[in-house]
């Protein structure tokens, strides 16, 4: 490589951070620097405020299960409507960014940034809830579900299923399972792993 060349790179710029695919400085212009948003984590996923980095909003990711999609978007639909790249309440002028993929899991991966705490309530109240691990990942056998799991299937368990099962009770892990078809063999497996501590 020559000189120039190194030494152009020794002092060009390092990535930004995103979030969505947008930089800090940019949801600064969309959200602001409002008041943090006083809003419980939902029990799987992960969240972020973005209060650190000087916006007023929240970060969300959610997994849920396909069939779960038209409920998301009669939430949605219910206090937004569209404007541009995001979302716009009817009421209050509160923002939403949307992501949604289905490339993940066998479900619809949710990724949204929103200084709307009617949102996030109203999301936490449906409490929806990850697919099962038959679902996400269907040539996995219920006795393979041990261990310490690795790539996919760790990330999987780690951010969405186990804090999501070990949030629920008695009645609520058996709607899921029932919801989903779950064998004898799955229930057993997954009730044993995620025993409360």
């Amino acid at each position: 490589m020559p000189f120039l060349a190194r030494l152009r790179r020794l002092f060009r710029p390092g990535p930004q951070e995103q979030v969505l695919g947008y930089s800090i400085e940019q949801l600064k212009t969309q959200f602001g620097g409002k008041a943090s948003l006083d809003v419980p984590a939902p029990c799987s996923g992960f969240t972020l405020d973005l209060m650190e980095r000087g916006v007023g909003a929240r970060y969300w990711q959610i997994l849920l299960d396909a069939s779960d999609g038209a409920r998301l978007w009669s939430l949605i639909d219910q206090g937004f409507e569209q404007d541009g790249e995001g979302y716009c309440s009817r009421e209050g002028g509160k923002r939403l960014l949307l992501k949604i993929s289905d490339r993940e899991f066998n479900a619809l991966t949710v990724r949204l940034v929103t200084d709307s705490e009617a949102l996030l309530v109203a999301l936490n109240e449906v409490g929806f809830a990850p697919p099962p691990p038959w679902v996400a990942f269907p040539e996995f056998e219920a006795r393979w579900w041990v261990g310490n799991m690795q790539g996919g299937q760790a990330y999987y368990e780690d951010l969405y299923l186990a804090p999501w099962f070990k949030a629920q009770g008695a009645e609520g892990r058996k709607a899921w399972f029932d919801r989903f078809e779950a064998s004898d063999a799955w229930r057993q497996q997954l009730e044993e792993r995620y025993q409360p501590d």
